[in-house]
């Protein structure tokens, strides 16, 4: 090969090995990402197991980055476990864990409702079932009905007692939104009669 006309053997070795380490280095830093999600769940439930509830929810508000953000992620991305977790979670006393976790049950809910919903218990069922801030309200009925028709396409859980129950609370919330917040009373959100 003519001096200056492509890399030379010295030069493309180099870039290889460098290409090889940056590639390496690259799935290594997604398998411990990997194997971080996914020990946070068995980490919070040796936690819950050990040290109860509360002090799962306290952990969680101190260490937000760390294992909030991860076990929200991983409850939105339709993770079993995860989701088993943030229900029980969900029903701690501290606010700030248990709205994060709300609204991370309510995305699943609307991803995976096959999935999720047979997991929370029939008494709690509604208050997963809505679409709140997720949307501007000028996408709400459009994003409701989304939701509904998703679980509608699921023969068996549409007909259940929690599809239904979903169904009934979506269908509820784009009443509310089609009234308008000025003709709801301030209590509990449900339109004046």
């Amino acid at each position: 090969r003519p001096a200056g006309c492509g890399p030379s053997a010295r030069t493309l070795g180099s870039n290889t090995v460098r290409r090889s380490f940056v590639v390496i280095f690259a799935a290594l830093s997604l398998c411990a990402a990997a194997t971080a999600a996914t020990d946070i769940v068995s980490d919070l439930k040796s936690l819950l197991a050990n040290d109860g509830l509360e002090a799962v929810n306290a952990y969680l508000s101190v260490h937000w980055e760390s294992a909030m953000a991860p076990l929200s992620r991983k409850v939105e991305r339709c993770d079993i476990q995860a989701m088993q977790l943030a229900l029980e979670l969900h029903r701690g006393t501290n606010a700030e864990t248990a709205q994060a976790l709300g609204e991370s049950l309510s995305l699943a809910v609307s991803r995976c409702p096959a999935k999720l919903l047979p997991l929370i218990p029939s008494s709690e069922v509604q208050q997963f079932c809505n679409v709140g801030g997720a949307v501007p309200e000028s996408r709400l009925k459009r994003e409701i009905d989304r939701r509904v028709h998703r679980i509608s396409l699921n023969a068996p859980l549409s007909r259940s007692q929690n599809g239904l129950a979903c169904i009934t609370a979506y269908n509820e919330e784009a009443r509310r939104a089609a009234l308008g917040p000025w003709q709801t009373d301030s209590f509990n959100g449900r339109p004046t009669k």
